[in-house]
């Protein structure tokens, strides 16, 4: 695949939310370093274009999809990318930011290691305006290569910090949105059986924590790993269903 000024396709995903959020998020896409890039807004949530006229707005690298319907986080990356032209596809939610340079050391990568097809980095995670952790301090080591084994183990890869290529898209057919917690870690397991995965060992994504019930958003987490580990088997499988019915029987404890 060629990789010298190869079009990347930014997918921001947008359903109701904070629109200062939105904007900073938006800021950074098309604020990045390398060139050339295309920002494909995927409205799952009836955003009026009249909130995108700022100063740094630039019209010709963005194009705005809108739903007929909600149809979810999954489904709307996945028409994204479909109408999107890039040979590589980089994701991003709507209240996340990414550094300026992001898609220029990623793609860096690509040039150095051309048999690689999806390159993530490490992230902050934030709330408010604070930085809380970096994603490297709780998910250590990162892995590289052919990394399906880890990734039963553990989902170590912050989502939007990812760029793959259109090739792996068109092979795997797509997020399932049968997975509503763990569409990214399946995504990503999936490629896993094929194909090969690499890094950039610094923080170039910011993640922004959300207030949310943990017992209720820690089990049906669980709930859809449980499903994603029985779906690619490993003894992960056994001891994940034995914790998911302590965890259950806890919660009813309370």
């Amino acid at each position: 695949m060629r990789i010298d000024n190869a079009l990347v396709s930014i997918i921001i995903p947008v359903y109701k939310g904070n629109l200062r959020e939105l904007e900073v998020s938006l800021k950074s896409a098309i604020k990045q370093t390398y060139r050339p890039i295309e920002v494909i807004l995927v409205d799952d949530g009836n955003i009026p274009p009249t909130h995108f006229d700022y100063p740094w707005w630039d019209e010709s690298l963005v194009k705005i999809i809108r739903n007929k319907k909600n149809i979810g986080l999954s489904l709307s990356r996945n028409a994204g990318i479909e109408a999107s032209k890039g040979e590589y596809i980089a994701l991003l939610d709507q209240d996340d930011l990414w550094e300026p340079d992001k898609l220029e050391k990623q793609m860096e990568r690509f040039r150095q290691k051309p048999y690689v097809d999806l390159v993530f980095s490490d992230a902050w995670v934030f709330h408010g305006e604070k930085a809380l952790f970096l994603f490297s301090d709780r998910f250590k080591p990162y892995y590289r290569f052919d990394v399906f084994d880890q990734l039963l183990r553990q989902n170590f890869i912050p989502a939007c910090s990812v760029v793959f290529t259109r090739e792996l898209y068109d092979d795997l057919g797509g997020f399932d949105p049968a997975y509503i917690y763990a569409t990214d870690h399946e995504f990503w397991i999936r490629a896993s059986l094929k194909y090969r995965f690499d890094y950039v060992n610094e923080p170039l994504y910011s993640y922004r924590l959300r207030e949310i019930h943990p017992n209720r958003f820690n089990l049906n987490f669980r709930k859809d790993r449980l499903a994603l580990l029985k779906r690619y088997g490993g003894e992960e499988y056994k001891r994940e269903k034995l914790f998911l019915k302590i965890l259950i029987f806890l919660l009813q404890l309370k």
